[in-house]
């Protein structure tokens, strides 16, 4: 009865090797990352109903007629109309008479020139900043699910490992209680294994009600989006990933970038555009006027030119420091461009080797653990410290799992912004 029992025993405490196996455990050294993220068209589909980018394109359709009004211009037609009656007293020689007259002018401001050519480039600059800024918010978007996607994820993996845990020890503890009625375990044993059944079961609720949590707010933000994992690789690459190199036209198609270059080019224009309003426009017009009855007719020409005060000296001043502002804020995006790129490439092989450190130490902790059970098999070492073990392995095989998220979402986060992972060019 003895040996059966050890058997059994060992049987059982090999199962937690089978399961942190299944999920961690060996594949072949190259094994793919299959995941499941949504198509580019299924994932276009999400961002065209997402309540940002139905805001951004409302933003992006009232700048383009912005654009429109400032190619347009101030100036407008007017027209005016005067009638009236005209008395004169009587004199001595002459008797009172009373005449009709009516004068009409039709007036219009003329830019001069220049400034109609740097209206027009304000507003084409102002239309390809609202595609720009489109652009942004798509991979704004695209980031945030990605970021959100892995939190759900990480959950996931943390509830199928403690899941795990909670089958296995919930067989231990019943053959632990089975074992200790008949004598050939103590009640100390039988307080052990449930205690961490107990710690187990908590975990894996608190892991799966976290899972829930993340899982609602991917969906809130991206309603369809399914919650299944990717196929788990089971074992990282064991040599160093071939990202390429970060390239000046990856930083100059940078949306960021791009958008605040885009700015400061605007800027730009307008502040010479402001410099050119010093100068007022002036009013041309053209009038047409009769009195005496229609006996006097007359038919001219109107001109009035403003005199510029010192406001338009003051928005010209404005203006040019406004320039001055956007074009060092577009230098600052383009260092936080390249910096970006750069971070995000190195993350893409740090997290690897991090994955690969992990997984390392998780199959030596579970070696540990195996030693010590086979001890305990024999009678060595005590129920305590292989419970220790044991923890230390389900610890450590959390921190390779999260591990190996941390390098999916690095590794998705360098497609989106290479453009290789959901392109925005199909949407725009």
């Amino acid at each position: 009865m003895s040996q059966t029992f050890m058997l059994n025993r060992s049987l059982r405490h090999t199962a937690l090797a089978l399961a942190l196996t299944a999920l961690l455990g060996s594949a072949p050294a190259h094994a793919q990352i299959v995941s499941t993220l949504p198509t580019d068209a299924t994932f276009a589909t999400w961002v065209q109903q997402h309540p940002l980018w139905r805001a951004q394109t409302a933003q992006s359709q009232a700048e383009q007629q912005q654009a429109e009004q400032r190619r347009a211009g101030p100036h407008e037609w007017t027209p005016s109309l005067m009638v009236g009656r005209r008395q004169a007293a009587a004199e001595a020689t002459t008797p009172s008479t009373r005449e009709r007259e009516w004068e009409a002018t039709l007036e219009r401001g003329i830019r001069l020139p220049g400034k109609q050519l740097a209206a027009e480039q304000a507003s084409q600059q102002q239309q390809n900043l609202s595609s720009q800024r489109l652009q942004q918010t798509w991979r704004q978007l695209a980031l945030q699910a990605l970021t959100q996607y892995s939190d759900w994820l990480r959950e996931a993996r943390l509830t199928t490992l403690w899941q795990a845990q909670v089958n296995l020890l919930t067989r231990e503890t019943q053959a632990t209680d089975k074992r200790q009625r008949l004598g050939d375990a103590s009640r100390v044993d039988s307080a052990q294994m449930q205690a961490a059944l107990s710690q187990a079961q908590w975990q894996a609720q608190a892991a799966q009600q976290r899972q829930e949590a993340r899982g609602r707010q991917l969906q809130s933000q991206f309603p369809g989006w399914p919650l299944t994992m990717p196929t788990a690789s089971q074992q990282p690459p064991t040599d160093a990933l071939d990202v390429p190199a970060v390239t000046d036209a990856q930083v100059a198609n940078d949306p960021e970038w791009r958008a605040a270059q885009l700015e400061a080019d605007q800027a730009l224009t307008l502040a010479s555009l402001d410099q050119r309003e010093q100068t007022p426009d002036p009013t041309v017009g053209l009038k047409l006027a009769q009195s005496r009855n229609s006996a006097e007719k007359m038919l001219g020409v109107t001109l009035s030119w403003p005199i510029g005060g010192a406001a338009r000296s003051h928005a010209a001043q404005a203006s040019a420091a406004q320039a001055e502002a956007a074009r060092q804020r577009a230098e600052w995006a383009r260092t936080q461009a390249q910096q970006g790129y750069t971070q995000a490439r190195q993350n893409v092989t740090d997290s690897l080797q991090r994955w690969q450190l992990a997984h390392a130490a998780w199959q030596q902790l579970q070696d540990v653990a195996l030693s010590l059970e086979k001890g305990f098999r024999l009678g060595e070492g005590s129920l305590n410290e292989l419970l220790q073990a044991r923890r230390l392995a389900n610890d450590q095989a959390q921190v390779a799992a999260q591990a190996e998220v941390d390098h999916l979402l690095a590794r998705w986060t360098w497609q989106v912004m290479t453009g290789t992972l959901w392109a925005p060019s199909s949407a725009l």
